[in-house]
């Protein structure tokens, strides 16, 4: 009786009350700030993030491991300039306008209308039905690299943590890593439950193959689902060395 004269006050005044799932604000309100600190236990020293986009991830990484050197490599330039420019100001960040790959050399790259959704490997109808608007906008010669022929050059500090989101090459950089995959700590990497690339490995390859080097899956995160059907597409998959 009294929730319903509420409720009328309420609507005299122009408002009108809903349940709120205090639960579902509270739970990630709470987990957004302590999200990674359980990676705080490896004490990494070094971050390499590639496919970096716009700094998203190592803006992220750096709220955890503040003093920690962050090796970027992001091959669009209009990605580049926008991490370069906010991270301006940072001594223990290095940029590199590369992509990593098994070969170094010079390949074709397509760049979408999103960033996010460019490759080297082309796009797929699955990946464009289940998003559109994600469309080629032009293609691209980019400059690659191997991770090992880069860390050879550099030798980065111990406990390292390798970050890929590079849309269906994954594979390709982790085995381009060479002795140095051994060498990681902890592994981020994007997997592909469909070919939403042509001839991306998907998830059980990639999986395999880290397990094969002693790694095993910590924890998964942001899986996207097509807007076309709702079937499960790719997500963010964390590895640690057993």
């Amino acid at each position: 009786m009294i929730k319903t004269q509420i409720k009328k006050l309420f609507r005299r005044f122009g408002y009108r009350m809903v349940p709120v799932n205090y639960y579902h604000i509270d739970y990630y309100e709470s987990l957004e700030a302590v999200r990674d600190h359980w990676l705080l236990k490896y004490n990494i020293q070094t971050v390499i993030d590639a496919g970096a986009g716009t700094g998203q991830f190592a803006r992220r990484i750096r709220n955890t491991f503040s003093s920690a050197s962050l090796i970027c490599f992001e091959p669009i330039d209009a990605c580049f300039q926008e991490i370069q420019s906010y991270f301006k100001d940072d001594p223990h960040i290095s940029l590199h306008k590369l992509a990593l790959g098994e070969q170094a050399g010079s390949f074709e790259f397509h760049v979408h209308k999103n960033p996010g959704s460019s490759s080297f490997l082309k796009m797929t109808d699955i990946h464009t039905n289940a998003y559109p608007g994600s469309g080629e906008s032009e293609s691209v010669v980019i400059q690659t690299i191997r991770l090992d022929e880069f860390l050879n050059n550099t030798t980065p500090d111990a406990e390292i943590m390798l970050k890929l989101d590079t849309q269906g090459t994954e594979l390709s950089i982790l085995k381009g890593a060479g002795a140095w995959l051994d060498k990681m700590k902890v592994i981020l990497v994007e997997l592909n439950f469909a070919e939403t690339y042509e001839q991306c490995p998907l998830f059980d390859e990639v999986y395999h193959f880290l397990r094969a080097h002693h790694f095993s899956l910590a924890g998964i995160e942001n899986a996207s689902q097509s807007l076309h059907d709702g079937s499960f597409l790719q997500c963010d998959a964390f590895f640690v060395k057993s």
